[in-house]
């Protein structure tokens, strides 16, 4: 058997593309190392921001809201709540470059914002203090997603539009032929027209011959406690519908992601901050002392209702490129393969659109959709 395309890796991109390819009716089997909705590579940790404002560039802003269409759709079809709109708090100083793109994104794409100043900041949500100088964006229609439970009623829907999911079938070698590709995987071989690469950290070394400038970096995820536990409960300050998710820009390069209570009894940060770059099968997974010193001092800082001391932490990676653009496209070298990579921590948000994209290029060979930024030759391009 031929499989009109197979997909390497079952996490948010990967899953994404198995039920946008599957649902248009091809043969497609999907190969995961670990199991659809996993906490081995970057989708995972109860929460991840969505918001269509982009800081980056404004011209990742059409894909976001294409993005929450789809978000919806997968809503409708499974019957659950997977995408929470709960706003959306981004602040920096009044003459950051950041937050000028930010403004610049929502004006391009006309989507809904407000702009508060700290004091009607600090009025309005006192939960977290910003400084005399900054100023706030608020995006009402942001939130935030599940990721794990997207992810596995993501897989659950190819599963229902006839894929075939491979979990615990670890690659080992791809062979390329002339119009199709031989996959090793489960001491077994299979063909597939297409190769749909979605493989996260582990994207480079499956195909080394591409030399793709990717690095692995390390990260950490904390919760913590409220001062007062009712504060993290239904009707609280941190309750989802009391606190937006929240993303600061509280030194130069150094942003602090926050997100409501959803377990009504922890808050969880994210801090973007230099980490080490290792390797994805030797992570360290353990959080030491130093790892929370930053969130600590944030929380010291901004946020007066918080006990500074996590109670836990989850090791993730971003898969970040020297231009922080993410990849997606087919390359030169190899044109029966599709690669979605380099995220940098921030491609949760796009996962059905570009799993939407990825099926126009393995089943179709081209997308109306503009890529040409995300092109994957254009490393080689610069060497």
């Amino acid at each position: 058997m031929i499989y009109d395309a197979a997909v390497i890796g079952a996490g948010a991109m990967g899953s994404a593309a198995l039920w946008r390819c599957s649902m248009r009716g091809a043969k497609v089997i999907g190969f995961e190392q670990f199991y659809p909705g996993n906490d081995k590579g970057s989708s995972y940790g109860e929460s991840r921001m969505i918001h269509a404002v982009s800081f980056a560039d404004p011209y990742y802003t059409p894909f976001v809201l294409q993005s929450m269409h789809i978000w919806r759709e997968l809503e409708d079809v499974c019957g659950l709540s997977l995408v929470r709109s709960n706003g959306a708090l981004i602040t920096a100083t009044a003459d950051s470059v950041f937050l000028q793109k930010t403004e610049q994104s929502a004006q391009e794409h006309q989507v809904p914002y407000t702009l508060l100043t700290s004091v009607e900041h600090n009025t309005k949500y006192p939960q977290r203090i910003v400084r005399d100088n900054e100023i706030t964006l608020y995006e009402k229609n942001a939130g935030f997603a599940l990721p794990e439970a997207c992810i596995v009623n993501m897989a659950e829907q190819a599963l229902l539009h006839g894929a075939d999911i491979r979990s615990g079938a670890k690659v080992t070698n791809i062979a390329w032929k002339t119009d199709t590709a031989v996959i090793s995987a489960e001491h077994t071989e299979f063909k597939a027209r297409r190769v749909i690469f979605c493989a996260g950290a582990w994207t480079k070394w499956l195909i080394p011959d591409l030399h793709l400038p990717l690095e692995v970096e390390r990260q950490v995820q904390f919760w913590t406690l409220p001062c007062r536990a009712e504060d993290a409960e239904p009707g609280g300050d941190f309750a989802p519908e009391q606190f937006p998710v929240f993303l600061h820009e509280y030194a130069p390069d150094s942003l602090m992601f926050g997100y409501p209570s959803l377990d009504s009894r922890t808050i969880k940060l994210v801090a973007r901050q230099t980490g080490q770059i290792t390797h994805p099968d030797m992570l360290d997974r353990i959080a030491h002392q130093e790892d929370a010193e930053v969130v600590t001092a944030y929380i010291n800082t901004f946020l007066p209702g918080l006990i500074p001391e996590p109670l836990n932490a989850k090791v993730c990676m971003y898969t970040n490129t020297p231009d922080k653009r993410f990849i997606l496209g087919a390359p030169n070298a190899y044109p029966t393969a599709i690669l979605l990579a380099g995220f940098s921590g921030l491609g949760f948000k796009f996962a059905p659109i570009f799993g939407d994209i990825a099926a126009d290029l393995a089943l179709t060979g081209a997308t109306a959709w503009d890529i040409s930024q995300f092109s994957p030759d254009r490393f080689q391009e610069n060497n």
